[in-house]
């Protein structure tokens, strides 16, 4: 396996699931508006 695709998600998972749940939340508000 490749180390550096191992390191990159190890170090940015927070930031993707947050950007991801806010994402998705917006999607949200703004279809229920």
């Amino acid at each position: 396996m490749i180390p550096l695709k191992d390191d990159i998600p190890s170090r940015y998972p927070p930031f993707m699931t947050i950007s991801l749940m806010v994402f998705t939340s917006l999607i949200f508000m703004f279809q229920k508006s």
